[in-house]
């Protein structure tokens, strides 16, 4: 697969992954690390670049999104629920900490460890 192609495909994965989650335009810019702006021409159909964060961060949420699947189904509101429930562990929902800095990690290495076990 060409390095086109598979950004091409991850683009529209993680466009599909946010759509799922019922992630906003905000919310998604603040985990990819881009602008709104930049939210807004992946949705018009400009491809992540390979050397970027953004392109780091989408396999992370399509990670997050996979072993959150692995837990609680593909149900919209079982997913939306669980990103929108008090965690005792962060202090705050994972959405609120998909939104930090180091949260994408954080939510992502958590959820895997859940559905190893």
């Amino acid at each position: 697969m060409t390095s086109k192609l598979k950004a091409v495909v991850l683009t529209e994965a993680v466009l599909e992954v946010a759509n799922q989650l019922c992630l906003d335009d905000a919310t998604l810019s603040a985990v990819l690390e881009v602008s709104a702006q930049s939210v807004q021409s992946l949705k018009a159909g400009t491809y992540l670049d390979y050397a970027t964060t953004a392109y780091q961060n989408s396999t992370k949420l399509i990670q997050v999104y996979e072993a959150l699947v692995s837990l609680v189904g593909t149900d919209q509101q079982n997913l939306r629920s669980w990103l929108e429930a008090e965690n005792k562990r962060w202090g705050c929902t994972p959405l609120r900490k998909l939104r930090e800095r180091s949260g994408l990690d954080e939510v992502m290495v958590y959820l895997q460890s859940a559905a190893n076990h």
